[in-house]
């Protein structure tokens, strides 16, 4: 290679951005995010960076990583806008534009029903609420029941105007109430009121937040964020191993974190034993 030739391929390595393997974008205010990237570290290690830091989201992008993760939906967004040229993964977020790779926050519908089959096994029918449209959260409740031979009829809750009302009619004959992640339905009093209506009828609660089983729910399968933050850390990995045009990967899911409430096994007269792994709460 001549002298000349060597000085230009010296001065195009130069030119090109370097990758800086993967960078996190976070916000480290929001404690459950902290705890993902916490996870996230347990696998492998990451800058990570302020997703509201305007100037080191630009010095940390501008070197063009290999890999952007984004957790939480304002670094996804950010993520989305600024990072081209690096491969995105989100992670605990609700929901992924098309084609993108990331592990969502909601557990799987079958942890839930795993954990119910295991503790009242003689539960055949079931009514599950969820909000307007349902989406992904009723396709895979519905798969997950279909699977366990459970009967679940899927009920829309709209308004909550008439929530009452609504929610005893839905427990009528049923022998368990299944709430499908919802924000509106996680209000300490709605949760309290869904608590003693099903304790009144003796029918189990199945939740989406710890607090519920706390308050009195059967059970509850939440998001494990730091689970979430380790499975991101895993896909970080098997996307930048990937050719830049062979990134694409199918959306995951982490485990999530499974409360029990034994005092309310016991009240409910429930043969089952909670799952291992479970943590079980009075």
């Amino acid at each position: 290679m001549s002298h000349s030739t060597r000085a230009a391929v010296v001065a195009l390595l130069a030119a090109a951005p370097a990758a800086a393997d993967v960078v996190v974008l976070s916000q480290p205010s929001v404690p459950q995010y902290a705890e993902a990237v916490a996870g996230f570290r347990e696998v492998r290690p990451a800058d990570v960076v302020d997703a509201g830091n305007e100037a080191a989201v630009g010095a940390a992008l501008e070197r063009r990583p290999a890999v952007v993760v984004a957790i939480g939906s304002k670094a996804l967004e950010v993520a989305r806008t600024r990072a081209a040229g690096s491969a995105v993964v989100a992670a605990a977020v609700l929901s992924l534009g098309a084609g993108e790779a990331g592990v969502g926050m909601e557990a799987r519908a079958q942890e839930t029903v795993r954990a119910l089959r295991s503790l009242a096994p003689g539960v055949k029918r079931v009514v599950a609420l969820h909000a307007p449209g349902g989406g992904e959260a009723v396709a895979d409740a519905r798969a997950a029941a279909r699977a366990a031979g459970l009967e679940v009829t899927f009920q829309e809750v709209g308004d909550l105007t008439d929530f009452q009302a609504t929610f005893k009619r839905a427990a009528e004959d049923r022998d368990a109430v299944w709430i499908l992640p919802d924000p509106r339905l996680a209000r300490p009093d709605v949760v309290k009121f869904m608590v003693t209506t099903c304790l009144e009828r003796r029918v189990p609660l199945l939740g989406f937040l710890d607090g519920m089983t706390r308050t009195g729910a059967l059970l509850s399968v939440a998001a494990d964020f730091r689970a979430i933050g380790r499975e991101a850390a895993r896909l970080a990995s098997e996307v930048e191993s990937r050719p830049q045009g062979a990134r694409d990967v199918a959306p995951r899911f982490a485990p999530g974190k499974l409360t029990v409430n034994e005092r309310v096994r016991e009240m409910l007269g429930l043969s089952g034993r909670a799952p291992a792994g479970a943590e079980l709460v009075r």
